[in-house]
């Protein structure tokens, strides 16, 4: 059961992929571990006690115990949240698992199930429909079809998934696909912040809305605090050198293309040689 919770906690990065391939499909996944973790401790409680009631009851306990302790960890995991939704799935697994096990009878166990089941479809339903339009805005996203992602992005915003990376993805594909106005997507880009000043990818993404708005200097403080935790993100160098660009620190600036010129496979060594080409026509 520990494992459990801590491999979900330890790779959240890689099951969050996973579940935006098959959105809601985590919830389902929440009962069906809840249930067996009540069938689990119910009948390990047998070599402890006689009591029906003390079984029971502690098989609730431990579960309610290692649902709260799972979602307090996955406030400190990377990448991972926590969600009222995610309690609700374990509580209906719960349910079902002690069903299960104590068969109470068909006149209790008949609504009692079809309350849970119930319930948890309608969990995995709104889950699914949130996820779907941040599911489709990321794959557009990756495939550099920024304005279709924008679409799916504030159809998510508008479904209630509203939090750092969803602010954050909003905010870039905006910038990219330069639609809209730029003082929105950086208001955008503020809320990711606000939520997680800390992290690099929010700290990127704030630095260059607040470089398309013109505060280039602000822009430039995002940027290299972004750069320090981050030095080998694929778009650093180009964004600091459009800045550097703007403040008119042409050395600065084409230092910083040059370094994103020799990152060969990404999309902004192009931009970077573009902009670097601008430069040197340029006389010193």
């Amino acid at each position: 059961m520990a494992m459990v919770i801590f491999a979900e906690n330890l790779f959240g990065r890689q099951l969050n992929a996973l579940f935006l391939q098959f959105p809601g499909i985590d919830k389902i996944l929440h009962a069906i571990e809840y249930a067996l973790v009540f069938v689990f401790v119910h009948w390990l409680l047998r070599g402890v006690t006689s009591s029906a009631g003390a079984r029971i009851g502690g098989a609730l306990a431990v579960g309610v115990l290692l649902a709260v302790a799972d979602e307090s960890l996955q406030s400190l995991a990377p990448q991972r949240s926590v969600e009222l939704f995610d309690l609700a799935a374990n509580g209906m697994g719960l349910t079902l698992g002690a069903l299960a096990t104590i068969k109470p009878g068909r006149r209790v166990t008949l609504p009692l199930a079809t309350a849970a089941i119930a319930m948890l479809g309608y969990v995995v339903y709104d889950t699914h429909q949130k996820l779907s339009e941040l599911s489709l805005a990321l794959r557009y996203e990756h495939k550099h079809e920024f304005s279709r992602a924008r679409e799916h992005y504030l159809r998510a915003v508008s479904a209630g998934l509203g939090n750092a990376d969803v602010y954050n993805g909003l905010a870039w594909v905006s910038l990219e696909s330069g639609e809209g106005d730029p003082h929105e997507a950086l208001a955008y880009a503020q809320k990711a912040f606000d939520l997680q000043p800390a992290n690099p990818d929010i700290l990127d993404t704030y630095g260059w809305a607040l470089h398309h708005v013109g505060r280039h200097e602000e822009a430039l403080r995002s940027l290299q605090e972004a750069f320090r935790q981050r030095p080998d993100m694929y778009c650093i160098h180009y964004h600091l050198g459009a800045v550097y660009d703007s403040l008119q620190r042409s050395d600065l600036a084409r230092d910083h293309y040059r370094r994103q010129m020799e990152l060969s496979g990404t999309r902004e060594a192009a931009m970077a040689a573009k902009a670097l080409s601008r430069l040197d026509d340029v006389p010193r």
